[in-house]
């Protein structure tokens, strides 16, 4: 389910360029939901066991920019921006050094210490 919920939120980029202009660092957006797609894929290919960890990240990181999102647009002035972006910035790093560091065991083989969940 998570990995197909990676499809969808492909929509924020689509509902954005039909809004006329492209969201905030577009590219960065794009890259960003490549990788993810490829590495929730990748969890499930390699059955890896520590992949709720950077799910739950990413879950609780989409609430609360969504949960902003829907404040300002309904009116409510918000004051947290920062700290949605600040989330955001944590999750990427965190993201590309577990993918990082999860390539780095499964080039020197299971032996390792790549835990595959059965």
């Amino acid at each position: 389910m998570y990995y197909l919920s990676k499809w969808y939120e492909l929509l924020d980029t689509v509902l954005e360029l039909q809004r006329g202009a492209p969201p905030p660092s577009f590219g960065l957006h794009v890259y960003h939901h490549a990788t993810v797609m490829f590495m929730s894929w990748l969890w499930l290919q390699e059955r890896q066991s520590m992949q709720w960890i950077g799910l739950c990240f990413n879950t609780f990181v989409h609430v609360v920019m969504y949960t902003y999102y829907a404040l300002s647009r309904s009116g409510y002035r918000v004051s947290w921006k920062t700290l949605v972006t600040g989330l955001q910035v944590v999750q990427f790093g965190t993201s590309l050094a577990a993918w990082v560091g999860y390539l780095a065991l499964h080039l020197h083989g299971p032996a390792a210490g790549v835990s595959r969940a059965g």
